[in-house]
Parts: structure tokens; sequence; C-alpha cells
């Protein structure tokens, strides 16, 4: 009876050993576009590196009830991520009010940050107070800029340095590529910026601005051909974000749009292809390219 029991156990441990195992062994090269609403938030994991490329945020939320307290920081204490490093496109509520939660809740190694980016605006001031606090080092990206995480690079292609911007148009551009794999990340770039852009042609493209339709040009989608693209928008927002124009140009042009406000959270896990999972189906719908 005592051996009998003795199994009985060993069997009902094994199944959850293995799973906290998988959690927690790091992973190959995966992307997921979490559902934070109207914003942006990326998650990037190369083996034991995580790195964030901006983190949501909800107007009219107070500190610590936002994106990066509900919804990113969540996601990365189910994967046992205690450090990161951080990008942020730009300083809009959308993008960085996310990143500034993170920093009770998590190791922030490393924030990067446009070099153009507005040092008056008052998020980039209390993210810099929190850098202090916290003593991770910050660094300012242009265009040539490169970061490095094994056999992952992002590369920066904007802004230049000898262009001053501002808002939107301040934005970092950030190719990730690994091997023959490569995403590109638009931040919130206005049409005329995305058309003065050079880049290696992308396997997937980030719909520049919640795929506003000043910005996601046709011709710059055509440079780009990617075989699908991504993008994060709250559902039912004010703006009509993504505008319909642009997702009927995707349609007819034949190139499927991963969309938070259908998909919800959308996870990209790259080896030799493509795997595509979208987390607001109940099962998990896959696509592979």
């Amino acid at each position: 009876d005592l051996a009998k029991r003795k199994s009985i156990m060993l069997a009902a441990v094994i199944p959850l050993f293995i799973s906290l195992l998988l959690r927690y062994l790091p992973s190959g090269f995966t992307i997921t576009m979490l559902d934070v609403g109207q914003g942006d938030s990326f998650v990037i994991q190369n083996g034991y590196d995580t790195f964030i490329i901006d983190g949501g945020g909800l107007p009219n939320r107070d500190y610590g009830k936002n994106t990066g307290a509900q919804v990113v920081a969540p996601y990365l204490d189910y994967l046992g991520i205690s450090e990161v490093a951080v990008f942020v496109t730009h300083p809009d509520n959308d993008h960085i009010a996310g990143i500034l939660e993170l920093f009770p809740k998590k190791n922030i190694r490393q924030v990067y940050l446009s070099k153009t980016i507005d040092r008056s605006d008052p998020l980039y001031l209390q993210l810099m107070g929190l850098c202090e606090e916290s003593n991770a080092r910050v660094d300012y990206l242009s265009k040539g800029g490169i970061v490095e995480s094994g056999t992952v690079r992002f590369n920066v292609i904007y802004p230049m340095d000898a262009i001053q911007t501002k808002g939107n148009e301040s934005s970092l551009v950030i190719q990730v590529k690994q091997q023959k794999f490569s995403v590109l990340f638009t931040g919130d770039i206005s049409a005329d910026i995305e058309n003065a852009l050079s880049f290696d042609s992308p396997s997937i493209l980030k719909l520049a601005h919640h795929g506003s339709k000043y910005s996601n040009s046709h011709e710059f989608v055509k440079a780009v051909n990617p075989p699908f693209a991504l993008v994060s928008a709250g559902r039912n927002n004010m703006y009509n974000h993504p505008s319909a124009e642009v997702l009927e140009f995707f349609y007819n042009s034949g190139i499927p749009i991963y969309n938070t406000q259908t998909s919800g959270a959308v996870i990209l896990k790259i080896n030799k292809n493509i795997r595509v999972r979208e987390m607001i189906k109940t099962e998990g719908t896959k696509k592979r390219y």
C-alpha cells in the first residue's frame, strides 16, 4: 500500500515538476504582443535575456493600477522573469506609463530611449527619477545604434542624429533581427518618416501608431512586403484605430494582420519557422509561416 501511495504521489508530482521546469527554462526567440488596450507593449525573450518595447498605458489610471501592474508584470511573473531591459519608443502615456509601474516590481537593468526624446516631458522626468533610484543604466539611441543579445540584434534605424523631432516623430524605430527573421517596430511614426527609412526587408511589420491612416502608407507597406503584420489597439477606441482604410489595404494586399482587438495577446515563437498563437481564442489558435 505504501509503495502504491508513493507511485500515485509521484505520478501527480512529475507532471507539475515538468510544467514548472518548462516554464522557467530559458525560452528560444519569442516575441509576445501583449493586450494592453490602446497602447503598445512587446516582450522579447532570447534565452535568459528579456527585453520590453513599451509598456502600454491607459488614461486616467492611478499609478499602480495601469497596464504595467495589471498586464506586463503579471505576464513576466508567469514566465518567472525578474530582470529586464526596456526600450521606450517615446514618452506618450500609452507607451511609457506601463514601464514606470515596472520599477518597483522588476529589476530594470537598462533603459533605452530615443536620442531626440523630449527631455522636458513630465513622464520622461518621472522615468529619469525612477532610473536614478534603481540605478538603471540609461542609453540614448539613434540610427546605427545596436543592442545585442546572443544571436539577436536590435538595430536602430531611426531617429537621425541631425534631425530634432518631438512627440510621435521622435519614436525609436527598431529592427529586431535573428538570423533570417526580423521584426520592424515602428513606434508612432507618421508616413513621412516611414518613407524616409532605410531597412533590410523584415519578416514581420508592427503597424505604426496603432494602425493610423496617417501612418502605414501604401508605398511603405509595399516596400516592406511582410508575410503578416501586428497591430496593438484598444477595443472601440476613440481614434478608430486601426483605420478601416489601412485594414482594407492589407486585406486587398493579401497580408494578414494580427490585431489585439480580435486576437488578444499574440505570441510568436521563432525557430526554423514562425509559429503564431492568438491567446483570445479558447484553444489558442496556432498558425505557421
